[in-house]
């Protein structure tokens, strides 16, 4: 989800059952089809900011961390317009998160842009280019380090921090996708599309 480009969300389509269908067999259940939007007359921004924080857990042997809460913060920037023949939106967002899990945390940053053209010598034919770059660090853990002293301290990772005997999960990568595109509407009404995905 993180790697959708929300602040560019026009319009998120939920098609239930047999309908969904039309979109391939293995979407038989449902589909959500989410749709982002293109340059309109006036240039638009948008730009938010956002925090929170995790309060302490009833059982205080369970609170591991010292004065630093942890939390999360994130936020997001969204510009879109028209150049002429052109029109070209780009944004991007970031987020971090310091879990009440020790050791567990989520960072990620993203750049997106939509560019699309449409000819002066060619009615009808559209060109344009969409895409995606996300970079993502995290780290999680699936057992959690039972105490039989202080009791069941479930927000400490089995085998604790250390890279020898810590069961926590890290990961890291870079994920990116571009998506160039061709359209042609001809005066008699037929539509001719071109896509391609390269990830």
């Amino acid at each position: 989800m993180g790697f959708l480009p929300i602040e560019n969300c026009e319009q998120i389509e939920i098609i239930k059952g047999a309908s969904s269908s039309l979109y391939g067999s293995s979407a038989l259940n449902g589909v959500i089809n989410f749709r982002t939007g293109f340059a309109k007359s006036k240039p638009r921004t948008k730009a938010m900011i956002y925090n929170g924080m995790y309060g302490n857990p009833a059982d205080k042997s369970w609170k591991w961390w010292g004065k630093q809460q942890p939390g999360f913060n994130g936020g997001y920037f969204m510009h879109s317009q028209k150049f002429k023949q052109t029109d070209v939106v780009f944004g991007s967002a970031w987020y971090s998160e310091d879990s009440y899990l020790q050791g567990d945390l989520n960072r990620r940053a993203r750049m997106n842009v939509n560019l699309r053209r449409r000819s002066k010598k060619i009615e009808g034919l559209i060109v344009g280019v969409n895409a995606n770059l996300q970079k993502n660090k995290s780290q999680t853990f699936f057992f959690w380090q039972p105490d039989s002293i202080h009791g069941n301290k479930y927000y400490q990772p089995f085998g604790g921090l250390a890279d020898s005997s810590t069961t926590l999960n890290k990961n890291q990568g870079l994920r990116m996708n571009v998506d160039p595109y061709i359209q042609y509407y001809s005066k008699s009404g037929t539509k001719h599309f071109f896509t391609n995905k390269m990830v």
